[in-house]
């Protein structure tokens, strides 16, 4: 039969156990303590940023909303000033044609005609560039998520210009 010797078989490794963890915990508490503060404060931070980002994010959001709602309020006033013009100028034109014989009041007309779709013509190039460039100036503004967004806000806009006029 085997003799167990419940001192140096049982007893000793536990007491070492004990010495070895109390040590443990002695030594590397503070540290690792310091270690999941600091994580924790870093982990706040990186909260802080986000929420802040996003913050922005909104209010840039908002900011380009009001600035295209302005923008398709000025395009619509420009459109709608340029067509009074143009009528207004077509319509003069047609008061002096007929003041003078019939041959001539339909040339007249037909250069006042061809006038004011040169006017329009005109006008739409002009605010198709201005358009172009609000937009470049917009996209170089907004993340590229936002780009693809406001292309095809303004490929609308320009849809509805065409077959508007």
């Amino acid at each position: 039969m085997h003799h167990f010797d419940w001192l140096t078989g049982f007893i000793f490794p536990y007491i070492n156990f004990a010495i070895f963890f109390i040590l443990a915990v002695k030594f590397f508490r503070k540290p690792l303590l310091d270690m999941m503060a600091k994580r924790r404060v870093e982990f706040e931070n990186l909260v802080n940023e986000a929420d802040k980002a996003r913050r922005d994010a909104e209010a840039k959001s908002q900011e380009l909303q009001h600035r295209l709602t302005n923008l398709d309020q000025e395009i619509r006033r420009i459109v709608d000033e340029g067509r009074t013009n143009a009528e207004r100028e077509a319509a003069a034109l047609v008061a002096k044609a007929n003041s003078v014989a019939e041959q001539i009041q339909i040339e007249v007309k037909r250069t006042a005609e061809a006038e004011v779709k040169a006017a329009r013509d005109q006008l739409r190039r002009e605010i198709v560039q201005q358009i172009s460039d609000n937009i470049s100036k917009r996209l170089l503004e907004v993340g590229d998520g936002d780009h693809t967004m406001i292309i095809t806000q303004q490929v609308k806009e320009f849809a509805n210009l065409k077959s508007g006029a």
